[in-house]
């Protein structure tokens, strides 16, 4: 798949490293980002995405196009030494590398603009902090903006940039390289002041402690973004030497590495609520199924015996109730006929005795009920 080796295997090439790379980045990318959206629309219930989140969705897309481009370029013998490389081919690959590096900034400028954003939301109502990141962000916009237009404009027509045979005229290079170098080591200072100034809102969440830390740990992996800045600043100054396509394997590693990086970091964050979530998921899980025998308890255990001669006890307790309504029951039915029945008590009605009464005129005694 790549143009790697020459057909006796005698031709060096970083083109497979550099493959390799680009693709595992990607991958990665692709995995952080994914995991906040998940995050944030499926875990914490957000509608909508945020303008940091369409950012990041912005960048992943350049990173891509990034990817993409670098893959060409190693399949045409980027990677190879130049003397092995064709003046054509090696004008070819000069202007995918060209496109590929602006792309590549502006991935940069957009991961650094929505971590901006991202702790710009936590910053309400501090007011120089809001300004401190809006300036920051504007002077990072100019300055890889400036970066980005640099290879269009040193050479008369912009096009013998890539093909050093047409004729014209063509600047000296070291303004790019200057320029590339304080670019790339402004971004890594934006990425660490974004990755610190979390800490100073912390002390004003209403969460615990342990909350508070790991959520800065979390936001502070913005840091490592701002070391491949800074690593890739300080390999700059030997862009387009001669024979960069194989020297400057480790300008590109770091060139491809910083855009990657710095949208992981903002991703970091909603990977910890991922965590989080699933930690607790899994807890409930193994009460769940400790509680109904499914994990450690076995069959027979001593907590399910308890439980059967409790059922037994509440099932006796009812059978007596019952058994004690349907006792009382007749008793009940036989009060009224016994007051109707009672007269002389033995037995007499009530109606004979008041008859009987009326008749002889005197109170009844038993021998006139004969």
């Amino acid at each position: 798949m790549f143009l790697a080796f020459g057909s006796q295997g005698e031709v060096k090439s970083n083109a497979g490293k550099i493959a390799a790379l680009i693709w595992t980045f990607f991958s990665l990318a692709t995995t952080f980002l994914s995991i906040r959206i998940y995050a944030r629309t499926r875990i914490l219930g957000v509608r909508g995405l945020w303008w940091d989140d369409g950012l990041l969705i912005a960048t992943w897309m350049f990173i891509l196009t990034q990817t993409i481009l670098s893959q060409h370029g190693c399949n045409l013998g980027f990677g190879k030494n130049v003397s092995d490389l064709g003046l054509v081919t090696l004008s070819d690959i000069g202007f995918f590398f060209i496109v590929s590096a602006g792309v590549n900034i502006c991935a940069s400028l957009l991961s650094k603009v929505a971590f901006g954003l991202t702790v710009l939301r936590f910053a309400t109502g501090i007011v120089w902090m809001r300004r401190l990141i809006v300036t920051l962000i504007i002077a990072t916009a100019a300055f890889k903006g400036v970066m980005l237009f640099l290879p269009y404009t040193r050479c008369k027509p912009a096009e013998k940039s890539w093909k050093v045979w047409l004729d014209g005229e063509c600047s000296s290079r070291d303004l790019e390289k200057n320029w590339g170098a304080f670019s790339a080591a402004w971004g890594g200072f934006v990425d660490i002041v974004f990755s610190l100034l979390p800490w100073k809102l912390l002390p004003l969440l209403k969460i615990s402690r342990r909350e508070k830390v790991g959520l800065g740990i979390a936001m502070s992996m913005g840091v490592c973004a701002g070391i491949s800045s800074f690593v890739k600043a300080s390999y700059a100054r030997d862009f387009l030497n001669y024979d960069f396509s194989y020297n400057g394997f480790w300008l590109v590693f770091w060139g491809i590495a910083e855009p990657p990086i710095s949208l992981m970091a903002v991703c970091v964050p909603m990977l910890r609520v991922l965590l989080r979530d699933s930690r607790r998921n899994l807890t409930t899980i193994v009460r769940s199924r400790r509680h109904h025998g499914g994990f450690s308890s076995p069959p027979n255990s001593q907590s399910e015996e308890q439980d059967e001669d409790q059922k037994s006890q509440e099932t006796k307790s009812s059978t007596q109730d019952v058994v004690k309504d349907n006792s009382n029951q007749p008793h009940a039915d036989k009060e009224p006929e016994e007051e109707e029945s009672s007269g002389d008590g033995k037995g007499i009605p009530m109606e004979r005795v008041k008859s009987q009464e009326m008749i002889i005129g005197r109170p009844v005694t038993a021998a006139d009920l004969v």
